[in-house]
């Protein structure tokens, strides 16, 4: 790894929040899929919570990519 840091170009902050949102929309689905599958109420209550996380930080990301003044960097 290189001492010079990174460089925030515009291209590079595009990449960097599509990334994220794709973790983040990995992360909506498969929590999506343990919630249908919880056997119980607690396993409900604890994937729905992760489920709501994981959706607020995927809306948090694309609001983050629509409003980001990219030329000020």
């Amino acid at each position: 790894m290189s001492d010079i840091p990174a460089t925030l170009t515009p291209q590079r902050i595009d990449a960097m929040l599509s990334g994220v949102a794709e973790v983040c929309f990995a992360g909506v689905n498969e929590a999506g899929d343990r919630l249908k599958a919880a056997e119980d109420a607690e396993a409900f209550e604890r994937t729905s919570r992760a489920l709501q996380t994981l959706s607020r930080n995927l809306r948090q990301t694309i609001a983050a990519g629509a409003t980001v003044p990219i030329a000020q960097f």
